[in-house]
């Protein structure tokens, strides 16, 4: 497999040259790269020369923290182990991300749940795991800090585990000696799993159907369910649920939702999706900033990071539960995927707040002033 950027041809997964000579080709490429923009993240270098993020760091292992990258890798063996270890470590910070929404959470991890590819942490830690595609364990040394970062067979960053003041370091530095250390053999990277969701269009018969079943819901859970019973992606049930289920909203709900969120001191729900993790964090928003195309929480122990120029719709999406309908602010990608959802805060067996129905009754309210385009951003 061939990728060409910026006259730089890499081929990802085959060993055209040996591990010296492609590790310098790559290191030589980002470093020029960041000498044009000190501040490109690696997700981003990675992109502009067609390889992986995973790519980029295996070019760095047991590399010296020199100008212009200032950045050192090991490869260890049984990603496993590690994830089972991360409570020992005590404060941590878990980051999370997409391409349009990075999701940043401080506090210590409980011990793992669940069973099979599906686990969970619950707690200061809040993740849903999709193991499935799980494959690379990384520790990441740069001059301001060291990481844990699990990627997945395409060699997309899955999860990144960053060390804090008050981190166990002696955890820490028992999980790296007792891990087994990977070779040096350049990481065979697959394609990425993520394909386009696009909206399609439904018979008269199909939607009858898709509606009835989704006003027999009694659970949010079930959502899962009756896309799959009716085969559809997300977006092309959203858009035949009809007004009393789904609505496209203008890209500014979501400022509208943060800023009257931390206005009332309104406790939110942000999920943060990739195809392995869905990352939950819980609690009023205190600080909202905008930068640019950014839209931010910079609260000291949650970091949320939106880039509106990489979001394509936002939804309000509501849900029947056996509590009482279940109100969502939903945002998707220009691929259809979903990136991000806000709800408020709520526990199983409790109705949700009256407040955050008041907030998405009025942002609806609004929207409905607008017409269909107006509620898509690209």
């Amino acid at each position: 497999m061939r990728r060409v950027r910026n006259n730089i041809i890499f081929r990802i997964g085959e060993n055209m040259t040996g591990f010296t000579e492609r590790a310098a080709q790559l290191s030589q490429a980002w470093a020029s790269l960041l000498q044009e923009q000190p501040k490109l993240r690696i997700r981003e270098a990675a992109a502009r020369l067609g390889c992986s993020e995973l790519d980029l760091l295996h070019a760095r292992l047991h590399a010296p923290l020199n100008e212009p990258l200032q950045i050192s890798t090991q490869a260890f063996g049984d990603w496993q182990q590690a994830l089972q270890a991360l409570p020992s470590l005590g404060e941590v910070m878990a980051l999370v991300r997409n391409q349009a929404v990075v999701h940043e959470v401080t506090g210590s991890f409980a011990e793992l749940s669940g069973s099979g590819p599906v686990r969970l942490f619950l707690g200061e830690q809040d993740q849903r795991l999709f193991l499935q595609g799980w494959q690379y364990l990384y520790l990441v040394t740069t001059d301001k800090h060291q990481s844990w970062q699990f990627f997945n067979r395409a060699g997309e960053a899955v999860m990144k585990i960053y060390q804090k003041p008050a981190t166990n370091k002696l955890a820490w530095q028992q999980l790296q000696a007792s891990l087994p250390v990977a070779d040096d053999q350049w990481p065979s990277i697959s394609e990425s799993s993520l394909q386009p969701q696009p909206i399609n269009d439904l018979s008269p018969e199909q939607v009858s159907a898709l509606r009835a079943d989704w006003a027999a819901l009694a659970d949010v859970h079930q959502f899962h369910g009756l896309l799959k019973k009716h085969q559809l992606n997300r977006l092309t049930a959203l858009a035949a649920a009809g007004e009393q289920w789904a609505m496209p909203l203008p890209l500014a709900a979501l400022d509208q939702v943060l800023t009257a969120a931390s206005e009332q001191q309104l406790p939110l729900m942000s999920f943060v999706y990739n195809p392995d993790v869905v990352q939950i964090h819980t609690a009023p928003p205190q600080r909202v900033v905008r930068m640019g195309n950014w839209l931010n929480i910079l609260d000291p122990k949650f970091n949320l990071h939106i880039d509106e120029s990489q979001i394509a719709s936002v939804w309000w999406v509501c849900r029947p539960s056996k509590d009482g309908v279940v109100n969502a602010i939903e945002a998707y990608d220009q691929h259809g995927q979903q990136v991000l959802q806000f709800f408020g805060a709520r526990k199983e067996g409790r109705a949700e707040l009256e407040s955050w129905q008041a907030l998405v009754g009025q942002i609806k309210q609004q929207a409905k002033s607008l017409s269909t385009e107006e509620c898509v951003n690209v």
